[in-house]
């Protein structure tokens, strides 16, 4: 009841500035197969961190 919600515009950020800034997060962690710290691990009971997602290439020699 006493936490200030606000839009991030109001604090003069832009929206798409922090949307693009948690992508390059997200990607740079999945390119380097780290863990990003989730809340997985205390709701579900998990063991471990893991990582959210990876990057699959197409298979060689064949047409999208």
């Amino acid at each position: 009841p006493d936490l200030d919600i606000r839009m991030a515009d109001e604090l003069g950020i832009d929206a798409d500035f922090i949307e693009a800034a948690a992508y390059a997060v997200l990607g740079e962690a999945c390119l380097r197969s780290e863990s990003l710290a989730t809340s997985t691990r205390s709701v579900r009971g998990t063991r471990r961190v893991a990582v959210l997602g990876r990057i699959i290439q197409p298979p060689r020699g064949r047409a999208a």
